[in-house]
């Protein structure tokens, strides 16, 4: 692989996108860098949905990835880079830092082909192009749709707390952005709307309302659905774990709902101060549960 690309070990999903065809696919690289793009030897399938890949890889037919996919779950996956080819090749205002990202996403593609020293971004398509098969024979009615909120700004998530399950809106970055413009859920400022289920969500959602979230250029034009790209358990916030959604939520929620989110620290505490740090966890996770506006 690329001297500059160091991912983590692991399957990924991947979107790719070249000419007259894009979507998804897995991409596992091993701990030695070494990568697999799932296909049929060494090309690249491509699936228009995540269902349609998920039934593929229940459908039992051979693929290169064939015993080495345990415990993947493509469905509630979101893509962690985009192979975009052709704006690697017609963008033309991209800075050095930007092209050079794109690179090295569509590096782990060109790697999986088994191909080299490519020239230039156009060469680099039109090989991948050779070898890939957009696999569209898996496609169910309303597939497509179950993907619209992949890797958006704003997600449905399912959250726990103490007095119950609920859903809810979420734009993740806002926990951790100091402009006090960002919204990190759905409400008015100093508030967090949790519905009973998706269904009342999305019907909230499609209405009108005067949530501050509704503000932000990447609100949702008429959702087909809202059903949660993330699943949250909040109670199982724990600072032996800073990195966990549920221990990252739980700051999400201290930072809109009280002046307290530095109560909880964001790295792992030393043994001294692991005591309190738990404590403090469970009391802000008691404040911001009393504090949720349930509909």
């Amino acid at each position: 692989m690329g001297e500059l690309w160091d991912p983590d070990p692991g399957t990924w999903l991947v979107k790719v996108t070249l000419d007259g065809m894009s979507g998804l696919t897995l991409a596992q690289i091993g701990p030695d860098r070494s990568v697999r793009v799932l296909g049929p030897g060494r090309g690249v399938y491509l699936f228009p949905s995540r269902h349609g890949l998920a039934d593929f890889l229940a459908s039992g037919k051979w693929h290169n990835l064939q015993g080495r996919l345990a415990g993947c779950d493509p469905v509630h996956e979101q893509f962690e880079f985009e192979a975009n080819f052709v704006a690697l090749r017609d963008d033309k205002t991209l800075d050095e830092d930007v092209e050079a990202y794109l690179w090295l996403q569509c590096l782990v593609v060109l790697d999986a082909c088994g191909i080299d020293n490519a020239p230039s971004a156009e060469w680099a398509a039109r090989q991948v192009a050779a070898v890939t098969e957009l696999r569209e024979d898996f496609e169910q009615p309303g597939y497509q749709e179950l993907d619209y909120w992949m890797n958006g700004e704003v997600v449905p998530v399912e959250l726990t707390l103490p007095s119950g399950t609920g859903y809810t809106l979420v734009a993740s970055m806002g926990f951790w952005d100091q402009d006090a413009e960002v919204q990190a859920f759905l409400g008015d400022r100093r508030d967090v709307l949790m519905f009973s289920s998706a269904d009342d969500l999305l019907a909230h959602v499609r209405a009108d309302g005067t949530d501050d979230m509704r503000k932000a250029p990447w609100w949702p034009v008429n959702p087909p659905h809202c059903r949660p790209e993330l699943v949250v358990d909040v109670r199982e916030a724990d600072p032996h774990d800073v990195e966990s959604d549920a221990y990252e939520y739980l700051y999400g929620l201290a930072r809109v709902l009280t002046s307290r989110a530095r109560d909880i620290p964001l790295s792992r505490p030393g043994r001294l101060a692991m005591g309190r740090a738990e404590d403090r966890v469970l009391d802000l996770m008691m404040v911001v549960d009393s504090r949720v506006t349930w509909r």
